[in-house]
């Protein structure tokens, strides 16, 4: 009974102790592995990792650590600032204990949830994933790694694989913008589960993949929308000798069923022996692969025919050599037909073969033995045959089509609004070996046939009513013809004449491709080629992503949609004619010209058009050599059009010359500019050179504020000055880093005579100096105060007026166009202290005048004491005659005393006098 007790009671604290050890060991360990997930997380990345929640516990999953974190984000540096990479919402790992205590870390299981991921590659190739350190440690690329290190990884991989019993990947969202190659992938519900087993030296690995919708884009064109992927992958693999056995493997795109078996081997090189087929799939299961925006919903439509595929990948794939590969396609016998529409596709054949044993691209054929079917009674026929592609490409094939388009009503469902009408008839077949082309050996190349379009029709509810009414397109054995191309896009015609040389070497060999076209058009209106394309399925999704993959970044990226690059290796020459051009309510008549594309480049050769009443002349370039810097160099002449039409025509006379809005006049300007532009086509104004001159005719100002500012800092506040008339003017102008530089040139209004001289920059601040010659009597007649006025005005302005007609004053105009700031200095004077100085001269002159009044008073006042004096001695000698010398002493020292109190009051009274003058004179 005792052992009993004994043996219950040592249980007892064994159990507390686990008990205690369960609880105190993730504690232990907690911030321990926290600190490391921390630092390594951070350390080993461009970015900043924000983590939320952690926990640590190994009650529930004992004898494994259960390791989990919440709100996991990967934030972007610079130049993705502030951008979220990703966002995981929980990652839960297990952990082997012993390898915690040991410090390995070797994961048992993990799951991860809820995560959203945007990948984003920028117009210069920066990609938002890219934040891993550069390892200053690594060397050179190609040292071979050493047996230790192979073993070491191959060991760490092993115990990797051998430690992770199960993993679950739930609800991955990703949106992927590449804007180089204008394309956009996003996948929606990626959920990924998998389990290792270890049986005896393989492991052998099975994997479940759903994905609920791959939407994939590509230039615009919708490739992919709404696709759905299963697939189930067992693969047995021997991770001593990187040995990968797919065995009972089943991919499901939508319909389509596919079965991948096989071996792959990695020792070294790859080494493939792969087979994919398709499996128990009906001609229907393919059609469920095509975009709803190319095909209509399949749901109820009726198909009948088999489709097979069959695919092999064998051998050897090294740095410069390929597995050998082969295709076999087939669609047996075909059709399909629309339950509400009385007619069929029928007779549906494609057989496609193609071959390359050894995986040398030259020594691949490309066999398209079929491809055949009956639109309504309307048969398409084709067929191509390639080989040596690469050296000497040796090619045949034909084409053989008649189509009326309105019998595409009776087989395929229409959207409403949408006309289609008219014949297509192609008949032409080719065959030879390029290089007969090359060396101009033209007879040993078969080429011949034509394609007609007879009042060909098509309409929609978003775009412009298209009509051809004739157009043939010929061929021979080294050029393609078009010839009497006669159509009509809305209210726009268009007829084209032209060749175009040297197309199969293009294809082949991106040898550049040579034509000449001829243009012709009465009324052209561009406004229609503006409006938004609304056909595209989910447009705003992805919109939304090439947005923020823009936004994301400084503008400069700016919308990759607007520049358009010409190809190197196309050598064309437009000649263009057009009578009358539409474009925003800008009128443009008589357009000719001709335009010149190569090497990257459109020249604009003598273009010339008639905007409003003036003439436009046009030489330049529009280059895309370097797509991240696009530019333009222009040689242009306006002549004789309106400054206010010229306003309405040009963004440029907008945005620098905002005046012109309220002017009336004629001008005629030359000028020559170079300049970057933006993704949008607009000029990068800091990057803009160039300079040019400027002639007026008939120059007026009415009714501006900047006018009426200026007009009120001077004082010329005169009804007469709120419309002015301007003598001809001639400017010498330069474009330099953005600004508008004037050079000196006169400006008469008037009366007024001035000379004006600054820059204006494009994003409206000025810096112009406007120097007056003001007449006495402009300043005088704007009230009746005269030569008072004309004293004030000087007074404010430290100029003297009192000599010569003419006011001298230099106007300094600053701040914006949309808000300019006066200032008037002196002629001459070009600081405040300067002005000061000539303000004391001409009061220390007026001064000296002033003492030269009082001087005068003094004397007269003296002149006037002395004859009282005498006056009163002679009286005070004939009365008292008789006194003695004490009274005369006395009557002598009483008219002494008079005389001074006179001579006191006569200072105080002009002292008075002088200040009251002072005062009236530089007072107020």
């Amino acid at each position: 009974m005792k052992i009993i007790k004994k043996i219950v009671k040592y249980f007892g604290i064994l159990l507390l102790l686990v008990v205690i050890a369960l609880i105190t060991i993730p504690i232990v360990f907690k911030d321990s592995i926290v600190s490391k997930v921390k630092e390594i997380a951070n350390e080993s990345v461009h970015a900043k990792i924000d983590f939320g929640d952690f926990d640590l516990s190994l009650i529930t999953s004992f004898p494994s650590f259960s390791f989990e974190i919440n709100a996991i984000e990967v934030i972007n540096k610079a130049p993705f600032e502030g951008d979220t990479l990703a966002h995981i919402g929980n990652m839960n790992f297990e952990l082997d204990l012993m390898s915690v205590l040991n410090g390995r870390y070797i994961v048992n299981s993990f799951n991860i949830s809820d995560v959203t991921a945007n990948a984003k590659v920028l117009k210069d190739g920066t990609a938002n994933w890219d934040i891993a350190f550069e390892d200053s440690t690594k060397t050179d690329q190609s040292e071979e790694l050493s047996e230790e290190g192979i073993s070491q990884e191959t060991e760490e991989a092993g115990d990797f694989i051998t430690g992770l019993k199960s993993f679950s990947i739930n609800n991955v969202n990703v949106s992927y913008v590449d804007i180089p190659s204008q394309m956009v992938a996003i996948i929606k519900g990626f959920n990924q589960s998998g389990s290792f087993h270890l049986v005896n030296d393989s492991t052998e690995i099975d994997l479940n993949t759903s994905i609920n919708s791959i939407l994939f884009d590509l230039e615009g064109e919708r490739l992919a929308d709404n696709l759905k992927l299963e697939s189930d992958v067992k693969i047995a693999a021997d991770l001593n000798h990187m040995g990968f056995h797919f065995k009972e493997n089943v991919f499901k795109l939508n319909n389509l069923k596919l079965g991948v078996n096989g071996d792959l081997a990695m020792p070294d090189d790859m080494n493939f022996n792969l087979t994919l087929s398709a499996k128990d799939n009906k001609f229907k299961d393919v059609l469920s692969l095509i975009p709803e925006s190319y095909l209509s919903d399949l749901e109820g439509v009726e198909t009948k025919g088999d489709f097979s595929l069959i695919a092999h990948l064998r051998g050897e794939m090294t740095d410069g050599n390929l597995p050998g590969f082969d295709v076999d396609f087939l669609i047996n016998e075909a059709y399909l037909h629309y339950p509400d529409l009385p007619e069929a596709i029928e007779d549906i054949n494609v057989h496609l073969v193609i071959d390359s044993k050894d995986g040398i691209l030259d020594h691949t054929t490309i066999d398209l033995k079929e491809f055949n079917m009956q639109l309504a009674k309307n048969p398409i026929d084709l067929k191509f045959f390639a080989t040596n592609i690469e050296s000497d490409p040796n090619m045949k094939g034909e084409v053989h089509s008649k189509i009326k388009l309105e019998n595409l009503v009776n087989i395929i469902p229409i959207d409403e609004g949408e006309v289609y009408q008219g014949g297509i008839n192609a008949n032409f077949k080719f065959g030879g070996k390029l290089s007969s082309i090359e060396n101009e050996n033209y007879e040993d190349f078969n080429a011949e046939g034509s394609i007609i379009l007879d009042d060909f029709l098509y309409e929609t509810k978003d775009l412009p009513k298209t009509v051809i009414k004739t157009g043939y397109l010929n061929f021979a054995p080294h050029y393609f013809e078009v010839s009497n191309f006669d159509m009509k896009i809305g209210e726009s015609d268009l007829t084209i004449n032209g060749r175009i040389e040297n197309i199969l070497p293009y294809v082949f060999h991106d040898s550049t491709i040579v034509g000449s076209f001829n243009i012709n058009s009465i009324f052209f209106d561009l406004n229609e080629f503006l409006e938004e394309d609304s056909t595209i399925v989910d447009e705003n999704e992805v919109t939304l992503a090439l947005q923020k993959a823009e936004e994301s970044v400084d503008s400069t990226y700016g919308e990759p949609t607007e520049v358009f690059e010409i190809p190197r290796n196309i050598e064309f020459v437009l000649n263009s004619s057009f009578k009358k051009i539409d474009f925003e309510n800008m009128p443009i008549d008589d357009f000719k010209g001709q335009i010149q594309l190569k090497n990257g480049i459109a020249h604009f050769d003598e273009a010339s058009m008639k905007v409003y009443q003036g003439k436009i002349t046009i030489d330049g370039d529009y280059n895309t050599q370097d797509m991240a810097h696009p530019k333009t160099s222009l040689d242009l002449t306006v002549d004789n059009m309106k400054i206010r039409e010229a306003y309405l025509a040009f963004n440029t006379v907008r945005k620098m010359v905002p005046i012109a809005k309220k002017a009336n006049g004629e001008f005629h300007t030359e000028f020559k500019f170079e300049t970057e532009l933006d993704d949008t086509l607009a000029p990068i104004y800091s990057t803009m050179n160039g300079k040019g001159f400027l002639n007026t005719t008939n120059l007026e100002f009415a009714e501006t504020e900047g006018w009426k500012k200026l007009m009120t800092t001077v004082g010329l506040k005169n009804k007469k000055f709120d419309k002015v008339r301007a003598e001809d003017i001639k400017v010498e102008y330069q474009f330099i880093d953005g600004r508008l530089y004037t050079s000196p040139f006169v400006l008469n209004l008037g009366n007024i005579k001035g000379e004006v001289s600054g820059y204006v920059t494009f994003d409206k601040y000025i810096d112009y100096k406007y120097a007056l010659k003001i007449p006495r009597e402009e300043i005088g007649s704007v009230a009746n105060r005269g030569a008072e006025l004309i004293e004030i005005f000087a007074s404010k302005n430290g100029i003297d007026v009192s000599l010569g007609d003419y006011i001298f004053v230099d106007v300094l105009v600053t701040g914006t166009t949309d808000n300019p700031v006066y200032k008037i200095i002196p002629k001459g004077a070009a600081t405040e202290n300067n002005t000061k100085d000539q303000t004391r001269k001409i009061v220390a002159v007026k001064i000296e005048k002033a003492k030269e009044k009082v001087k005068v008073e003094v004397d007269k006042i003296k002149e006037k004491a002395n004859e009282e004096a005498t006056r009163l001695k002679k009286d005070a000698e004939d009365k008292i005659n008789s006194e003695n010398e004490r009274l005369k002493k006395e009557a002598e020292d009483k008219a002494k005393a008079e005389a001074d109190k006179a001579k006191a009051k006569v200072k105080d009274e002009a002292k008075k006098k002088v200040g009251g003058f002072l005062k009236k004179g530089f007072g107020n």
